[in-house]
């Protein structure tokens, strides 16, 4: 209208259209254990349009590419209105990597500090894993009040997977019964006087006052512990 007279034009007007989509925020959670459901809570999209405008979008979208059985990194691609951006989450195993304690020592393939006399019961149950692990003596799965013996392997299972095996170290049991006796106390005699050598776990159970080596020192020690004048101390 100009001047009281009008005319007319036409323009044509579209629904504007998603051009692109980029993570504005990833979901609050990105690492899940084997098993766990994806969760998206706190996920949004920056969306942009043929317009020039944007804005953010927390919903409505579609979630493809995640697998809660399938144990490493995995991208996760959400799709909205045709377009897709992706994020990475991380899924766990059910069974930890390796084996830990806070009662004894674990670290280059042995678990040590280990008590004479110790049951396979209070051994697994000193063990953060308990749930996942098993003990074999040679092929023969040993539990309960049977005694943890020297040579003995620790097992961190995944079903059937051995995901790590560590050596038990009972201190001063060089053979393996779980006690110190005399007969340990002979082999370390042996073994400081050269008529025969202990190797493996039975050198580091030989090892008693814990000075990664063996010698008369440690053979008194179990020579005492066996009077009874002193208490050998688990390394």
């Amino acid at each position: 209208t100009y001047g009281g007279k009008k005319t007319t034009l036409t323009v044509t007007v579209t629904a504007k259209q998603v051009t692109s989509i980029a993570i504005a925020s990833k979901p609050n959670k990105t690492t899940y254990i084997e098993g766990q459901e994806l969760d998206t809570t706190g996920l949004k999209l920056k969306v942009s349009y043929n317009n020039g405008t944007s804005e953010v979008v927390t919903s409505n979208w579609k979630i493809s590419g995640y697998d809660k059985n399938r144990v490493g990194k995995q991208t996760v691609t959400v799709t909205y209105q045709g377009k897709t951006a992706t994020f990475t989450v991380t899924v766990n195993s059910r069974v930890p990597s390796s084996i830990t304690s806070n009662v004894y020592t674990v670290g280059g393939g042995w678990i040590s500090k280990i008590p004479a006399g110790t049951t396979i019961s209070t051994l697994v149950n000193g063990i953060n894993e308990k749930q996942y692990i098993k003990v074999f003596k040679g092929n023969s799965e040993v539990s309960g009040n049977t005694v943890a013996g020297n040579g003995m392997v620790v097992k961190l299972m995944d079903g059937n997977t051995v995901k790590q095996s560590v050596t038990v170290v009972v201190t001063g049991d060089t053979n393996g019964d779980g006690g110190i006796t005399i007969t340990d106390m002979i082999a370390v005699k042996a073994h400081v006087l050269k008529k025969s050598t202990l190797s493996g776990a039975a050198a580091k159970a030989a090892d008693t006052n814990g000075d990664n080596g063996i010698s008369i020192t440690d053979f008194i020690q179990i020579k005492a512990h066996i009077l009874g004048k002193s208490k050998i101390q688990a390394r």
